[in-house]
């Protein structure tokens, strides 16, 4: 079996520390076809770990369903982390410039320079995530001064920044 994922595909056993460095392509873990294996032997040492670390975990069980969803809790992606709200803010506050620092993505060889340079962004990961603090910073907007501003292309209505 070969691997999508890892070119070329890596056996997965681990002994003390040290990874086996051989290609693995022929033997995959029956029961729940997440690893593979170079040979044989790799399986067998690696089986116990794998049983315990990844096989019988509780999140491969199909009926697993995360702490916050079963305690009746809004994800935690949905918070913000104690202490990092930088607008000054209660945790609790809807706001319309987000819970991001904005992150002009548009310009990015001139803020974040080779680190990301070269890499095609998808800009469909940040819709669930932008605010307008975001829209206006790629814009090239100055966040001081700015009342009210139309944004023709991400909303069909008007964006007021005065306490909507």
């Amino acid at each position: 079996m070969s691997s999508t994922w890892l070119n070329p595909p890596m056996c997965a056993n681990i002994q003390d520390g040290v990874q086996c460095t051989n290609d693995a392509d022929r033997f995959v873990y029956s029961r729940c076809r997440l690893v593979q294996y170079c040979s044989k032997e790799c399986k067998a040492a690696h089986w116990r770990t794998h049983k315990i670390e990844t096989c019988k975990h509780p999140m491969n069980n199909p009926d697993w369903k995360p702490e916050w969803f079963t305690d009746r809790r809004a994800p935690p992606l949905t918070q913000a982390a104690p202490g990092s709200d930088y607008l000054g803010l209660p945790p609790d506050t809807k706001h319309i410039w987000g819970n991001m620092p904005a992150i002009d993505i548009l310009q990015v060889e001139k803020n974040d320079g080779e680190m990301l340079c070269g890499f095609e962004i998808p800009f469909g990961i940040f819709v669930a995530s932008i605010g307008l603090q975001s829209m206006l910073a790629q814009a090239g907007l100055k966040m001081r001064g700015v009342q009210e501003h139309t944004i023709t292309r991400a909303w069909p209505r008007r964006m007021t920044t005065g306490g909507s």
